[in-house]
């Protein structure tokens, strides 16, 4: 009780303070931290109010379901059921308020999805209290309205307590399984690249990562050897068979990832068959083509997108390959 006081203290001496210099950030920033902290030590002196009621009551049956309205006449009793509903009334009127002065100013979508499930959470808080309010004033003047107690209340309560740990844990857990399912997404899609890269060579990454390895350290490997491998391929991989079948691909049609993918899986083709028949002399444009495969995020990807539908690129390769021809001739 003491540090509760000495809280209280404080934020006495404080007010004049606040209240001539409420613009400065800095005041209102210690007035709050000390308006905060007071009402935690007030929240030990309701717990102890609430062990010394129930221990000054007389409460020889146990009642489980029915507890607030089957003694909520009973003295000592009545004042420790009315001192934990206004104990939870005021906390869940607080919160109320400053989630909705504060959810206007987050950006974050999952904190603000967060503060969102917090608010409802207390919302039906403050349903479960009121219901609880009426029946116990029911019982106070006589009459009996219980249903409200044990029947309408509860579920708020369910409901109260899911929103609430819901909205604590979103803005933890939504970020993180968020990234999970995305790198989850992209070591599914590497793999068809990744596979195709086997041939010219294994990973100068000598470090085997297990399946039981975090996924993140599993796609940082995957990314690694796909890249090792264009690296081997970069003196056949040819940049000017990379843009015209880019261009047919966007004459076709083909949004522009697509057909980055298109032209990525078609030079990345000619030049697994270039290696496979040891015609590993560089071209004049074989610089340029190995920026353009992985030069800008969601390259490889869209290169390993592609693999699994080589249907899709034949009507593309079918328009270079006279180009290309005439090129090694």
């Amino acid at each position: 009780m003491l540090p509760a006081a000495l809280l209280v203290l404080a934020l006495a001496l404080k007010a004049p303070t606040f209240l001539r210099a409420w613009q400065d950030s800095d005041v209102r920033a210690t007035t709050l931290l000390l308006l905060l902290a007071a009402a935690r030590a007030l929240y030990a002196a309701v717990i102890a109010a609430l062990w010394a009621t129930f221990l000054l009551a007389d409460v020889p049956d146990e009642r489980v379901y029915d507890l607030d309205t089957y003694y909520a006449t009973e003295p000592w009793m009545r004042e420790h059921i009315l001192l934990y509903l206004t104990a939870h009334t005021v906390s869940a009127l607080v919160a109320a308020y400053l989630i909705w002065t504060w959810i206007s100013q987050v950006r974050g979508a999952w904190l603000r999805t967060g503060l969102v499930f917090l608010q409802a959470g207390y919302a039906f808080g403050l349903v479960f209290d009121v219901a609880k309010y009426v029946a116990v004033g029911a019982r106070w003047t006589g009459n009996d309205l219980d249903w409200l107690s044990t029947r309408l209340a509860p579920p708020f309560a369910i409901l109260d307590a899911s929103l609430v740990a819901v909205g604590f844990i979103l803005p933890q857990a939504g970020p993180r399984l968020q990234k999970w399912a995305r790198d989850r997404a992209g070591f599914r899609r590497l793999r068809f690249l990744e596979r195709a890269l086997r041939e010219v060579g294994p990973s100068t990454a000598r470090a085997r990562v297990g399946v039981l390895a975090p996924l993140d350290l599993r796609l940082l490997q995957r990314r690694q050897r796909i890249h090792d491998g264009l690296l081997r391929l970069a003196p056949v991989l040819d940049a000017g068979l990379w843009q015209r079948a880019h261009d047919a691909a966007l004459a076709a049609g083909h949004p522009e990832p697509t057909a980055r993918g298109i032209a990525g899986a078609i030079t990345m083709d000619a030049a697994l068959t270039a290696w496979r028949t040891s015609r590993r002399q560089a071209v004049t444009t074989g610089a340029g083509a190995l920026p353009r495969l992985g030069s800008e995020e969601g390259d490889i990807e869209a290169v390993s997108r592609v693999l699994p539908r080589p249907r899709s690129l034949d009507p593309i390769r079918e328009r270079v390959a006279p180009q290309e021809t005439r090129a090694h001739v």
